[in-house]
């Protein structure tokens, strides 16, 4: 992660329900790169994200958007860097590995603070993953 300058990743598992959410601290060094995991697969046989939504710091408005046309299932990446420009240039989303990713190049303190993967399944279910990163 970030060519080895990621310094921690903790991953902890907490049940609500007969949901389970999952939630990692990530720490990086300011001017590195790191790699938020988001995990995309489907629930269920038929189903496919239809949207995926990255928010910081329990704001309403995601500071990163990837929308997936609804009839294939192919996903067509869009920056929603209007509403976050902090990330402007320096955010891609992958989905070549497993998990996907949200990579954020040339860290800042800045960049400190709760991320939450929202993924909107076809189905109408969403998944949500946070990682809380520090910037050191």
């Amino acid at each position: 992660m970030g060519e080895g300058k990621n310094l921690r990743n903790y991953r902890r598992r907490l049940h609500f329900g007969n949901r389970l959410a999952e939630a990692f601290t990530v720490t990086a060094l300011e001017g590195s790169q790191v790699q938020l995991s988001c995990d995309i697969s489907a629930p269920g046989a038929g189903d496919f994200p239809v949207r995926i939504r990255w928010f910081k710091d329990s704001g309403p408005n995601p500071v990163y958007s990837v929308d997936v046309n609804p009839r294939t299932g192919s996903l067509s990446q869009i920056r929603q860097s209007a509403q976050r420009s902090s990330l402007q240039g320096r955010a891609y989303f992958s989905v070549i590995q497993t998990p996907a990713v949200l990579s954020i190049d040339r860290l800042r303190h800045a960049d400190n603070g709760s991320y939450v993967c929202a993924v909107d399944f076809k189905k109408d279910w969403t998944r949500k993953l946070t990682t809380h990163l520090v910037v050191i």
